[in-house]
């Protein structure tokens, strides 16, 4: 068992603070511990949003995630411990990453994939295919050295058989019963406090591992 391997779904709202404490808690504290690749789907680490990356961090970012393909070759898949951004600006991008890591697990190479906006390549056009690979990477990732990290803006937004794999859960605002309904039936009744949780204030649910217990130092119920 890999003890510095995590399965997390992130949820929130826009406007929650979700973003600015994945670019300032949760990176940052998985780089420490292995590689870490992100799929930007909506340009989340570009523009206006770059700001809220935090300075001293080692940071890579990709146009497409061919142009990652060539650094990973030009490396011999020898990740260094960086956060690596993918922009991907179409499902082509987002479903390559999904393959290609995919076949990297095969090879145990220990790396944390993050996928940014995971609603939108859960409905991409080979669904079936790749949910199918996201609940095999999420149920045995932490045997194969991976770490699995999906952030949505609803807890609904990724479906109940790729989240009952997902071992934790870290959810800021959420505004819909049926979120919060779907978070209690995994076992969690405190769930309803996501309703009155304010901007930046978030809750934890589920099991973290100990060497990345500095992820929910900051949650309302740690």
């Amino acid at each position: 068992m890999d003890r510095d391997s995590i399965t997390l779904h992130v949820m929130g709202k826009t406007r929650t603070g979700k973003s600015y404490w994945v670019k300032n808690t949760l990176l940052p504290e998985l780089r420490k511990h292995k590689p870490v690749i992100v799929f930007d789907r909506k340009a989340e680490y570009a523009g206006k949003y770059a700001k809220d990356i935090p300075k001293g961090e080692n940071w890579l970012k990709f146009e497409s995630i061919f142009h990652f393909f060539d650094e990973v070759k030009q490396m011999k898949c020898k990740l260094e411990k960086r956060v690596y951004v993918i922009t991907c600006t179409d499902d082509r991008d987002y479903t390559e990453g999904v393959h290609f890591f995919n076949e990297l697990q095969k090879h145990k190479k220990p790396i944390t994939l993050v996928f940014e906006e995971a609603s939108d390549l859960l409905k991409s056009p080979d669904f079936s295919e790749t949910k199918r690979r996201f609940i095999k990477m999420a149920r045995h990732g932490s045997h194969d050295r991976l770490g699995l990290v999906l952030i949505s803006q609803r807890t609904l937004d990724v479906p109940t058989d790729i989240r009952s794999q997902l071992t934790a859960k870290i959810s800021f605002h959420q505004a819909y019963n049926g979120d919060i309904e779907a978070i209690e039936k995994e076992g969690y009744p405190k769930a309803k406090e996501i309703l009155d949780l304010k901007p930046r204030e978030y809750l934890k649910f589920g099991d973290f591992p100990k060497r990345l217990s500095k992820i929910t130092k900051g949650a309302k119920n740690e």
